[in-house]
């Protein structure tokens, strides 16, 4: 059956644990400039997405994760190496990682009022 041993555990968060901190950085900055609550039903009407965004955005994000996810359960029952994991984690990564960080920093741009 196999599994990851805590070395093999700790590799793949090497990968991992940095570039979604990017992300989350990205929200957490979003959520602090916007806490005073200005999300009002005029401004989220005069701000709505085109569907073709919405679903680029969709596609992106979601094969990111299906990827990640895939690869790292077939590492896990060991259907490949741990070594041609680390390299698809990286190779993922950092192909998605340009894509989704525009999207992403798009989506949560903060409102500067000062």
């Amino acid at each position: 059956m196999g599994g990851f041993t805590p070395n093999e555990l700790g590799d793949v968060l090497k990968f991992l644990v940095p570039i979604k901190t990017i992300y989350v950085t990205a929200l957490v900055k979003f959520v602090i400039a916007n806490r005073n609550g200005e999300n009002n039903r005029e401004q989220t009407e005069k701000n709505e997405v085109p569907s073709l965004y919405k679903n680029v955005t969709n596609i992106f994000i979601y094969s990111h994760i299906i990827l990640l996810a895939t690869t790292i359960t077939l590492a896990a029952f060991n259907l490949i190496s741990k070594v041609f994991m680390q390299n698809a984690i990286a190779i993922i990564e950092t192909f998605f990682g340009a894509y989704i960080g525009l999207i992403i920093s798009d989506m949560f741009k903060t409102n500067k009022e000062d």
